[in-house]
């Protein structure tokens, strides 16, 4: 196992705010945990090989996850985690923009969890105010992806 591919992951966790991550391949096995106290990812490997321990070069760092509006607007969270669509193809048009008009029901977005793909759709009668989320990105249960004025 390189050193290169360990701070790779490493760096992973740290992007994502991920606490734990285990890779298995083949007999390889590396296990990268974040301690609480130290915060820093310890790796374990195994490979029919005495179990060794490094430490990534810097502490993980939580993803930032934007705030929901101060405003009486509507926030409509990820009821998931998963990864994020803003529209049905690459080539086709966003389900929504800023400025669209939504009814509740309407569809929003795309959010693949698993291989499945599940429609948000509108919790609220408004208009797209604010696009927190980014296509083809990773987003975290709980995390603001629209914000609608009320009408």
């Amino acid at each position: 196992m390189q050193s290169q591919l360990v701070r790779d992951l490493a760096e992973l966790m740290r992007q994502y705010g991920l606490s734990r991550l285990e890779v298995r391949d083949g007999e390889i096995h590396v296990l990268l945990e974040a301690q609480k106290q130290a915060a820093e990812p310890v790796v374990t490997m195994t490979a029919n090989v005495p179990v060794a321990a490094a430490k990534a070069e810097k502490p993980a760092v939580p993803a930032p996850v934007p705030e929901p509006p101060k405003t009486d607007a509507h926030c409509q969270k990820s009821p998931l985690v998963g990864t994020l669509y803003l529209a049905p193809s690459e080539d086709s048009p966003r389900f929504v923009e800023v400025g669209s008009k939504v009814k509740k029901g309407d569809v929003l977005c795309i959010v693949e969890a698993m291989k499945v793909l599940n429609e948000l759709t509108a919790e609220a009668d408004g208009v797209i105010a604010e696009v927190c989320g980014k296509n083809a990105q990773l987003v975290e249960f709980g995390q603001p992806l629209f914000v609608i004025e009320k009408v």
